[in-house]
């Protein structure tokens, strides 16, 4: 299925904007809603119902124990002002990445969203720690639709200059989930985007796919593979692989090689030479 394109490159090419699915904002609407009504219901047991069952009382005390633990949490660990700006970017559809430069000179990449003539900020980071920018399905993708692959972004926590959430271990989904081609585009647009603000990011030849590797550091998820006398980065197809195996390239998306293991010399061509065996019904 073919998307338009739905980011756009402004401010001289410094600045690109896109804007988030309705469904996504709509799906976290309703698990806000759920949880903040829920939440008023517990406290409506304990300070009006009157008289409360033991079973009313432990499970409402349970309930506002566990909504405020998050809030609280997520207070510490980002500051009162972050968390509720993270929380209100989950209902923005405007969003942006952005380069700023710093005091020195230098510069800075920048995500977050519009709301009203403000800018809000999820991550701030310098680009000289951005190892990889490449897409995939999520954990929940159905392979029929083809409708939950999202981008990206692999970074070195230690380039971060200011980080909202804290979450994803140095990996930053940048936009939308939607299908495939779609993400694809948007990801091209966005390497070529950071290219353009002198980010210095590698894209393997096309030449590797096919071809055979050793993992010299594993692959849990991103690791390196060495080709005849090169190393890549690369990541797994599937499970994790362990140093020391066989590998062979099968695709590559973005800045990063994906390779599926393999237990003998010729696994590949055997699993070929099976697909052209069978029957073609």
């Amino acid at each position: 299925m073919k998307e338009k394109a739905y980011f756009h490159t402004i401010d001289g090419g410094k600045e690109i904007t896109f804007k988030e699915s309705v469904g996504q904002l709509v799906f976290v609407g309703i698990l806000y809603a759920i949880g903040y009504t829920c939440f008023f219901v517990a406290l409506l047991n304990l300070f009006v119902l009157r008289p409360l069952p033991l079973s009313g009382l432990l499970s409402s005390v349970a309930w506002i124990a566990i909504f405020l633990s998050a809030v609280v949490s997520g207070c510490r660990k980002n500051g009162t002002r972050q968390h509720f700006v993270n929380v209100l970017g989950h209902f923005i559809r405007n969003r942006f990445a952005q380069f700023m430069s710093d005091d020195a000179g230098g510069s800075i990449l920048c995500f977050g969203y519009r709301c009203g003539t403000r800018r809000y900020y999820f991550l701030k980071l310098r680009p000289n720690g951005i190892n990889s920018v490449d897409w995939g399905p999520g954990q929940g993708n159905n392979p029929v639709k083809d409708n939950d692959w999202n981008v990206a972004m692999w970074f070195e926590t230690a380039s971060i200059v200011f980080d909202g959430t804290h979450d994803g271990l140095g990996i930053f989904i940048v936009g939308p989930s939607g299908h495939k081609a779609g993400r694809e585009a948007f990801g091209n647009g966005f390497i070529d985007f950071l290219k353009a603000n002198q980010v210095q990011l590698t894209l393997p030849p096309k030449v590797l796919l096919g071809q055979s590797g050793d993992v010299v550091e594993p692959l849990h998820p991103m690791g390196r593979i060495r080709v005849g006398t090169d190393e890549y980065a690369a990541r797994p197809l599937e499970r994790m692989i362990k140093k020391g195996s066989k590998v062979v390239i099968e695709e590559i998306r973005g800045t990063s090689i994906y390779v599926r293991q393999r237990n003998g010399p010729n696994q590949a061509s055997e699993v070929t030479a099976r697909k052209l065996a069978e029957p073609q019904g």
